[in-house]
């Protein structure tokens, strides 16, 4: 956490072009809520292979704008056509895997990716 911003990692496993990580980022974008909050990032290979993937980074300053996040992949997931898998890290380390295809339930997934929340969440802008 950095000035009272968590940076939540997102990465996309398992999809390509429309379903892969380029199009999260957009749908991400496309809600004013998150604008210039969503970064793209190098990630660590896949174990076993050599090639360079991306992450997404999402910069949170609210419990507010962890629910928009929320909302965000959830829909986002819940309408891709192939099998997609997204892992969600928070700085602590925490994480949580989605797999859309074990997954189908939006109001599960919203839960899984609000179980992230930490337990101390920074203070809403323009408080504290």
């Amino acid at each position: 956490m950095r000035d009272g911003t968590i940076d939540l990692r997102i990465s996309v496993r398992g999809s390509t072009g429309s379903d892969g990580p380029d199009s999260l980022v957009d749908w991400l974008r496309s809600d004013t809520r998150l604008r210039g909050r969503v970064t793209i990032v190098a990630a660590p290979p896949l174990p076993g292979t050599m090639s360079v993937g991306t992450e997404v980074v999402v910069a949170l300053t609210s419990t507010g704008s962890v629910a928009v996040l929320a909302g965000c992949l959830r829909t986002w997931l819940v309408q891709r056509r192939c099998d997609v898998s997204v892992k969600i890290e928070e700085p602590g380390g925490r994480d949580v895997v989605i797999d859309v295809r074990r997954a189908p339930d939006a109001e599960a997934i919203l839960g899984r990716i609000l179980a992230l929340l930490p337990d101390d969440p920074p203070e809403p802008e323009g408080r504290g």
